[in-house]
Order: structure tokens, then sequence, then C-alpha cells
């Protein structure tokens, strides 16, 4: 449907006035503007911009597109970018590796005194670098030793949480993109060689 425009034009005071659809206004000017009723001269211009007919035909069109919004544009619905949509969601999807022979995990983890899950982070990359001589340790080897002690620990929620927490807040592993090359730093093998290794079940238990 044609956009309705209502147009009042001065020519020295001879009025021009307009109401309606737009099409039809564009054909009626171009009727016009081949006529010399809308011929004027450079000192008789009142457009503000550009000089005759053809320059205010110009104007009027740039104008009406400018101010009057498609009705595609009025309908359409803002779409929400991807990253909103994954907003919240889980910064890793760990895997189960039933490669891993975590037989003797239970033994090791019987003579520690473990208060944490950031302790029990440390615990398993000592047990799977030092027990099992992993080159490297990802998350889904952690998850996999969580997975072997859900009647034991309680599972995180999320496996990056604890990885994060041990990194970031305790500073006792490092890891690279993705939660892999998980290691121990310094501090992360003197936490777990001279506090965790030298507490008795009584003490841990105070």
């Amino acid at each position: 449907m044609s956009e309705t425009i209502k147009i009042k034009y001065d020519l020295n005071l001879k009025v021009f006035e307009y109401e309606g659809p737009y099409d039809l206004f564009d054909a009626i000017l171009k009727r016009l503007s081949e006529s010399d009723v809308l011929s004027l001269s450079s000192d008789d211009s009142q457009v503000g911009e550009g000089r005759g007919a053809n320059a205010e035909k110009t104007k009027l069109v740039k104008d009406t597109k400018k101010t009057a919004p498609s009705r595609e544009s009025e309908n359409r619905t803002p779409r929400k970018s991807t990253s909103s949509r994954n907003k919240g969601r889980s910064g890793v999807n760990p895997k189960y590796n039933s490669e891993l022979d975590l037989l003797k995990l239970p033994a090791f983890l019987n003579e520690l005194v473990l208060k944490n899950n950031t302790e029990y982070v440390v615990a398993f990359v000592v047990f799977l670098a030092e027990e099992l001589k992993l080159k490297e340790i990802s998350s889904d080897d952690i998850y996999t030793c969580f997975c072997e002690l859900k009647t034991k620990v309680k599972m995180p929620k999320s496996i990056d949480v604890p990885l994060k927490d041990a990194k970031n807040k305790h500073h006792v592993i490092t890891y690279e993109a993705g939660f892999n090359k998980i290691t121990l730093p310094a501090k992360g093998s003197n936490f777990f060689h001279h506090d965790i290794k030298k507490r008795t079940r009584e003490s841990g238990d105070q």
C-alpha cells in the first residue's frame, strides 16, 4: 500500500497543495516538471536544497524514504545473538575416559584427608601424573576420577568450577585453553606433599 503524504508548496504565492498517495503525487510532479508551471529562476527558488522542480522532487523522495519505516522493519522481531543464547552454559562438556585404570585410586585417596573439591583435584592430578604416568591430563580425566568416587564424594555440578577455583583462587594447578594439559606448579606440589600428606585423620577431623 502506497504511503500517504501531504505537501504545501509556495511558488511565489501560488500555492500548490496535495494530500494523497505518494505514487500519484510522483506521477503529477513528473508531468508538472515537464511543463513550465514549476520552472524557477535561480532568484525565485524557495527550496532548501537544490534548484527547480527536479531538485525538490529528489528531496521529497529522500525525505519520504527517510521518515517512513517499512512494514517489514516494523514487524521484525530482534534476534538474540548467539552469545546471548549460549550465556550461562557450562564452559566444558567432559567425557568419561574409560581408558584410565583407576583401580588403585580409592586406596591412594584413603591415605589422605581431603577437605574440598580443590584438594581432590590436586590429589587426582598427583595420582594421574605420578601413579599412572600420564603425560597430559585433561578435564575428562579429572571428571572420570570424580565419577569413580561418586558414592564417597559429592559430584560437582560442573567440572570447570573446581578447576577454575584450583587455578584462579588457590593457584595450585595450571592448565591451557579447554582445560587441557593440567599440571601442578610448585605451589600445588608443595601443597600436596607438605600440607595434605602430613595431615592425619585425627587432626583432619578436628
